[in-house]
């Protein structure tokens, strides 16, 4: 009993650290955006089919922009690795979690022989609903896997040259379960 209670505890610990890095919180949008606004994009989202995701800009301009995506399964696993410093966030990416549920799968991301990958044992992961926001870090690979029967929707802010595998998005394997 002893054992399951102390298993228990390392892992309450896991996920909170892993939601200090993440700047992860429940309740308050920090993107402003109306369900109106984010329904209506939703409903002219067009297919990434890099990702395997349908989304659409909801305001901004090409260096930050603000998205809706519908998650029909899970986004392709992929991490950005060139911040410009000239942009706001500085490459990193603002997500809210506006519908249903998911695990979030995350990792800092490095070159091994030259291959961009996430070392063993290096993967995270947090589960995430209605309501919660993160921070994805420039240079973290990650990957949103929807979790049930209803539809996992997640507004995102981050430069136009994020959503570019030329530009600034390196996929990646699918992360571990």
């Amino acid at each position: 009993m002893k054992e399951r209670m102390v298993g228990a505890s390392a892992e309450q610990d896991r996920v909170q650290a892993a939601k200090r890095r993440l700047h992860f919180s429940h309740g308050a949008c920090p993107l402003d955006v109306t369900e109106a606004a984010w329904q209506t994009a939703l409903a002219a989202a067009v297919l990434d089919a890099s990702v395997g995701i349908r989304h659409a800009r909801i305001s901004g301009d090409t260096a930050y922009g603000i998205h809706v995506a519908a998650i029909p399964h899970q986004v392709g696993c992929h991490v950005h690795r060139n911040p410009n410093r000239d942009q706001v966030n500085d490459g990193n990416e603002v997500y809210v979690v506006v519908s249903g549920h998911g695990v979030l799968h995350f990792g800092k991301a490095g070159q091994d022989a030259g291959v961009v990958r996430v070392a063993d044992g290096a993967w995270e992961r947090l589960p995430v609903q209605t309501g919660d926001s993160f921070i994805i870090p420039v240079g973290f690979a990650h990957q949103l896997r929807r979790h049930g029967p209803d539809a996992l929707t997640v507004l995102f802010a981050c430069p136009d040259a994020h959503l570019n595998d030329a530009q600034d998005r390196t996929m990646l394997p699918d992360a571990p379960d």
